[in-house]
């Protein structure tokens, strides 16, 4: 009986930590993709985008600030751009 309690034991601790660790992981992945950080985002209109494609940069006074998510043609002279920013950079965002 004693070694049953002792495996079904070592048994949860094993599921327990391998738990932890893929949760640790996932959020380490996500936070390095900026997909878990506080981002905002937000879609300004162009009429001229060249050289921009999707997941550039997004750059404010020489900071980085974040990063494009999408490109959508509405006509041939208007453009949404959809952005992430970080919160950290615009607090009253």
């Amino acid at each position: 009986m004693e070694k049953m309690t002792s495996q079904k034991l070592r048994l949860g601790l094993f599921v327990i930590n391998g738990l932890t660790q893929f949760v640790l992981t996932a959020h380490y992945i996500g936070e390095k993709q900026k997909k878990i950080e506080k981002t905002k985002h937000l879609q300004a209109v162009f009429n001229n985008v060249n050289g921009l494609t999707l997941g550039n940069n997004e750059w404010y006074s020489g900071i980085n600030v974040g990063n494009m998510s999408g490109i959508e043609m509405i006509n041939d002279s208007t453009i949404i751009i959809g952005m992430f920013l970080d919160k950290t950079n615009f607090p009253h965002l």
